[in-house]
């Protein structure tokens, strides 16, 4: 799954649609992560790690919704 996220992230420099989905995926597999944290009972390196892509995630989301906004206006104008 991470692998198909990494793809998905490097084709989305490229295509804004593509990089939606790239996005998407990180901020799945981190929230996923984050919600093992009641299970793994205390907070480490690892949890860190994941707080800080998602972070990363929902800033590249930002970024990729603005271009395809941006190029969807520019196809129809």
């Amino acid at each position: 799954m991470e692998n198909i996220t990494l793809i998905t992230l490097i084709f989305g420099y490229v295509n804004a649609q593509i990089g939606i989905i790239g996005d998407s995926l990180v901020l799945l597999t981190n929230l996923v992560t984050l919600s093992l944290l009641p299970q793994l009972g205390r907070f480490d390196s690892f949890i860190v790690k994941d707080a800080l892509l998602l972070g990363s995630g929902l800033v590249l989301l930002k970024s990729d919704l603005r271009r395809y906004k941006a190029n969807t206006l520019s196809c129809c104008a």
